[in-house]
């Protein structure tokens, strides 16, 4: 434990210097992340005085570095505006530096985290496209092989392989979506937080993601061929009994089945009682965390098999003389874009005519963090400038900012949902699975609880993509075409996102009269 005092502040300090060090963190970076540290621990000493004790902790998450410090006291932001929380040199250092820094209370203490950015290596993405561009040629250059020299490379080498690869996903998948739902529940901090603003907010969510499930499936459902196959009569009777299923017999037989939509409720469920409960099951929740880190943990190293399952997919389909499958997904690309465009337009128009104000106005204020977004795919990396568009450009309340575009980041998500409806539509096509009205309305529920659910770590795409075709009976072998497909989706999907939760949050302040309208209204 270290004091808030100059010396102590210093002390603290050399060891995460000498593990950031290690880390080959950027000389550079370290420097920035040392003042922020320093300006975020003299906001506390001013805050509690000297004599309150801090600890800091360095750790390894997913291979990633990352310093903790734990103050305890009364709950205290200091990356909010409010209460004299974020200083001016301290939003300025936040915004020079790569890392991501933000701030949580639990139990009577404050946490502050620094992940800081490593030198990039050759992603999974980048390894992705390398492996689909492989795989074309190497199929093509093969396709003139013997019948049974491709019959039994098919049979004997690249199903099976593709096989096992499916089969450490979905033993993943399961566990992981639960421990990341339930996890990120308990993180909202207790049942008094979500009462207060953290009910309306969550509830808005879900519904706006509900709805957008379902238009995103009416818009596709004219598109794809495969809309004629299968009955097309709605029968209630199995309507009725879909909805029931998502409530579970016991809390085995989801995981042993793979019942996605069972596996999310039992996470829900349980993630609210321990809200409830609080203090009282404070070394349980230490477990979860611990559980939720170390599923995650699996899947990242799980994510090296991702680019050879796309290339053995991509192969396969080729070797089978299924190449026009491929030539016939293009339309998804279009059709995606069509219905992002869609979206961000009606959100647009409905803050212009409900908050009076300028739809040019509006973009130029979301253009920094949505072209971030855009541009890189990632959502940590737009944090900071979408923290600072939503408080000073658009006038929300400081306390819906720092609670809702963290928590709107990792649950609100309408672009990677809509990508799920496009995807599921153009698979069940290609793979000539009926899509009949009973199965549109799986779609629309499946990927909802998806949506909200989505493990945010390297290759939760795979694990979404695993349990979503299950679902619905689209083949295994359709997810490593679908990830090939994904890597153009993820840039635009991110950049949704963050443009539909700011959209929201407007909306939302402006219920709670927590909204300035005169700053969201001046022009840039």
């Amino acid at each position: 434990m270290y004091m808030l005092s100059d010396s102590e502040i210093a002390r603290a300090w050399e060891g995460a210097e000498t593990f950031l060090c290690s880390n080959k963190i950027d000389h550079a970076e370290v420097i920035r992340l040392r003042l922020i540290l320093e300006e975020i621990l003299l906001n506390y000493r001013n805050r509690f005085g000297t004599d309150c004790q801090f600890s800091l902790k360095t750790v390894k998450v997913l291979g990633k570095p990352k310093i903790t410090v734990q103050l305890t006291g009364e709950s205290f932001n200091p990356f909010s505006s409010d209460e004299s929380g974020e200083t001016e040199l301290l939003g300025r250092l936040r915004r020079l530096s790569d890392s991501t820094s933000s701030w949580s209370y639990k139990n009577g203490v404050n946490y502050i985290s620094l992940i800081p950015k490593q030198k990039i290596k050759l992603s999974t993405t980048a390894k992705t496209i390398i492996a689909f561009f492989l795989a074309i040629i190497a199929g093509l250059l093969c396709r003139n092989l013997d019948d049974s020299i491709k019959g039994e490379l098919l049979t004997s080498y690249i199903t099976p392989t593709l096989n096992m690869i499916m089969g450490v996903i979905t033993a993943i998948s399961g566990p992981m979506i639960f421990f990341s739902l339930l996890w990120g529940i308990c993180t909202i901090g207790d049942i008094n937080t979500l009462s207060k603003i953290g009910k309306r907010m969550i509830g808005r969510f879900m519904l706006i993601l509900l709805l957008v499930s379902a238009l995103s499936a009416l818009f596709c459902y004219p598109f794809f061929g495969g809309s004629n196959a299968g009955s097309t009569s709605f029968n209630f009777a199995e309507f009725y009994a879909n909805l029931l299923n998502v409530i579970p017999d016991n809390m085995i037989s989801p995981f042993i089945t793979g019942n996605t939509q069972q596996i999310i409720f039992l996470a829900a469920v349980g993630g609210i009682i321990l809200l409830i409960m609080g203090s009282r099951v404070s070394a349980l929740t230490t477990v979860i965390e611990h559980l939720t880190l170390m599923t995650q943990t699996i899947m990242t190293l799980a994510c090296v098999l991702i680019p050879i399952m796309v290339f053995l997919s991509i192969y396969k389909v080729i070797l089978s003389d299924q190449l026009s499958n491929i030539s016939n997904a293009y339309k998804v690309i279009p059709i995606y874009i069509g219905l992002s465009l869609l979206i961000l337009f009606v959100y647009t128009m409905i803050v212009v005519v409900t908050q009076k104000v300028n739809p040019i106005t509006v973009f130029k204020k979301v253009s920094q963090p949505f072209l971030i977004a855009l541009t890189t795919g990632s959502s940590p990396t737009a944090l900071s400038a979408n923290l600072e568009s939503c408080e000073k450009k658009f006038g929300i309340s400081g306390k819906i900012v720092s609670f809702g575009v963290p928590l709107g980041q990792t649950i609100f998500k309408p672009g990677s949902l809509s990508r799920f409806v496009v995807v599921s539509f153009c698979m069940a096509e290609l793979y000539d699975v009926a899509i009949t009205p009973n199965w549109v309305f799986i779609t629309i529920l499946t990927c909802f609880l998806l949506g909200v659910s989505s493990p945010p770590v390297a290759g939760g795409a795979v694990v979404c993509f695993a349990v979503l075709f299950r679902q619905l009976g689209i083949p295994e072998e359709a997810i490593g075409f679908a990830l090939a497909i994904n890597i153009l989706f993820d840039f635009i999907l991110t950049a949704v996102n963050i443009y539909c939760l700011d959209m929201e949050l407007i909306r939302l302040s402006s219920s709670l009269k927590m909204l300035d309208k005169k700053v969201l209204r001046d022009k840039v």
